[in-house]
């Protein structure tokens, strides 16, 4: 049976897609992966698939078991979970239309389980994510980035912001005028959600103000090293490049992988996001700063990982240290075993199971072909399109040039390496073949 792997955000999906893929291949499964033309061939298979569900949209998971296949939900917010449960009401929106829920965690499961019908209890599956499956030291290898290191060297400090309600790139009152729109995102309509959201973005104001000063400091005190600030997607980029045009060892960076460049930092700084758990697990060290703090407006977890450091000088004196004592790291390694199933077994190896088992006695998978002419040209036409108006000044080119930085465009050979070098890493993955159907679409299957 076919497998189909949707994916949204290509930095932060992509490696985890080509991944679980590869797990789905060594079952003899073939997988469809990319942007956003996977759910219009799904849409149009009128075959059973198997589905990676990410953004619980009903009428593709309705087409999916309506044409015999599965649905297996995989949301990449599970940490929002536990701290926000109006989080849990985007699942409202696929009830009766999953095959599985596949929650991060059992910490996960208790929330969920609390919220949500009892009819779907029997859906709750406790995976882990295919993104945290790479999140490991002998993965280093592979998100190793040579040009990274040749500009950059090995001993710099990498700061990951995560201030999108504060700082975001299209303003967030546009963001969520857009969100409101979206029938599987309700909660942005929720005056509650509304009224915490605006005092989140002042609270996060604060906080950018806080972690200029920081960058500004580390900067000055240390000139001969470099500072790299990686903002969220969502962030606007151009803010914190205005603050530091006067610091030349400050680089504000979005290309890439963000464990491209946790691979080779020599510290990670971060408030409250998750890159706080990726370089914890590939062994970095980690300072969460916490300049100001209010338990409101941050994520309970996620500032648990790291030192905490309240001033600059703090920060300053954590650098200095080289590694996180290892008592530190063994306890924080426990306090996150419940919370993602990751930490003591592998998202994709279960979720290839489940899609084996799922497949069991099935005829031959349906195999989709490549576009016609006059299909690639759509697709180039729209995405060539988007890179014009992205140019333009304004929100509305903010807003597309948001929309176009999420997924840019992806040549096959880009995906061949990276499908390269993960076989090299683990050795035990079958030779596959990578087919191009669309733009930013591909096709993987096992070479028999």
């Amino acid at each position: 049976m076919l497998c189909a792997i949707p994916m949204e955000i290509a930095n932060r999906e992509l490696d985890a897609g080509l991944y679980l893929a590869l797990h789905f291949a060594k079952r003899g499964l073939p997988t469809i992966f990319g942007e956003r033309m996977v759910s219009r061939y799904v849409q149009g298979a009128n075959a059973p698939v198997i589905y990676i569900d990410i953004e619980q949209y009903a009428p593709i998971n309705k087409k999916v078991l309506s044409d015999g296949g599965y649905v297996l939900n995989c949301n990449p917010e599970g940490f929002a979970f536990v701290k926000n449960a109006k989080f849990i009401s985007t699942f409202d929106n696929i009830r009766g239309a999953v095959s599985d829920l596949c929650l991060w965690g059992d910490k996960q499961l208790e929330v969920v389980k609390k919220y949500l019908p009892e009819d779907m209890g029997d859906t709750l599956r406790v995976v882990g994510h295919p993104t945290f499956d790479l999140v490991n030291k002998r993965f280093i290898p592979y998100y190793r980035n040579e040009s990274i290191v040749d500009s950059y060297g090995e001993d710099y400090i990498l700061i990951n912001t995560n201030f999108g309600v504060g700082n975001h790139a299209m303003g967030y009152a546009n963001y969520t005028k857009m969100m409101k729109k979206m029938d599987e995102w309700k909660v942005f309509d929720d005056p509650d959600h509304i009224r915490h959201r605006e005092k989140k973005g002042l609270y996060q104001e604060q906080a950018i103000g806080e972690f200029v000063r920081l960058v500004k400091q580390l900067s000055k005190n240390d000139p001969h090293r470099k500072v790299v600030l990686r903002p969220h997607p969502a962030e606007n980029k151009d803010f914190y490049r205005q603050h530091f045009r006067d610091c030349p060892n400050v680089f504000v960076v979005s290309h890439g992988s963000v464990r491209e460049w946790i691979a080779t930092a020599r510290a990670v700084i971060h408030h409250d996001c998750t890159t706080s758990i990726e370089a914890l697990l590939m062994g970095k060290q980690v300072i969460q700063y916490r300049p100001v703090f209010d338990e409101k407006f941050i994520d309970p977890l996620l500032v648990s990982f790291g030192m905490v450091a309240e001033n600059a000088d703090q920060v300053e004196e954590f650098v200095q240290m080289q590694e996180m004592p290892l008592d530190i790291v063994d306890k924080q390694h426990e306090l996150l075993r419940p919370f993602l199933a990751n930490v003591t077994g592998s998202a994709s190896e279960r979720l290839g199971d489940m899609a084996k088992q799922y497949s069991a006695g099935t005829s031959e998978s349906w195999i989709p072909e490549p576009l016609g002419l006059w299909g690639q040209i759509k697709c180039w036409r729209k995405h060539l399109s988007k890179v014009i108006r992205a140019k333009q000044p304004g929100r509305n080119g903010k807003k597309v040039s948001y929309a176009l930085s999420k997924f840019p465009r992806l040549p096959l050979e880009v995906v061949q390496k990276k499908v390269e070098k993960l076989r090299a890493v683990e050795p035990s993955m079958p030779s596959v073949s990578i087919e191009q159907l669309a733009l930013n679409t591909f096709l993987m299957r096992p070479i028999d």
